[in-house]
């Protein structure tokens, strides 16, 4: 089975019209549109309710509509046309210091490694900064976060 965008989206669209929602999962996941990777929360008829920049696909002539969506977890992200494809994915693979396994690495997750790598405050506050699986965060560590927060994951 394949799915396409049943109608455009435009670069900020965060309710996704697709031709086929029975090959995404009910409750939310992982999907690539075209090169972007985006994540979402679940699955709708329509785009009713959704975000303003949604609007512009809610009479869309669809099989359903992915809900909460995520955009631009990769960097990846745009505008897509009517019949990109749409695939369901698997998540993205956890970052070095991706604390809340967004795909992205923001400055306040880079400031909480820092903070673990000086004893200021325990692993456990982002296990994600453990690259070395000893239980502590290594200039390494922080660097390869600090790599990954200016490259993408």
């Amino acid at each position: 089975m394949k799915a396409t965008l049943s109608s455009s989206v435009g670069a900020t669209d965060t309710c996704i019209p697709v031709s086929d929602t029975s090959i995404f999962s009910p409750t939310g996941g992982y999907a690539l549109i075209g090169s972007e990777l985006i994540s979402y929360t679940g699955i709708g008829a329509s785009c009713e309710g959704a975000s303003t920049a949604g609007l512009n696909v809610r009479a869309a002539a669809t099989a359903g509509v992915l809900t909460g969506v995520r955009r631009n977890l990769n960097r990846h992200g745009g505008a897509h046309a009517a019949g990109t494809p749409v695939i369901p994915t698997a998540p993205p693979s956890a970052c070095i210091g991706d604390c809340n396994s967004d795909g992205q690495i923001t400055v306040d997750e880079l400031v909480k490694g820092v903070n673990i790598a000086l004893g200021l405050t325990t692993p456990d506050v982002c296990p994600a900064f453990d690259c070395n699986g000893n239980q502590k965060v290594t200039v390494d560590c922080l660097v390869k976060a600090v790599s990954a927060s200016l490259n993408g994951c």
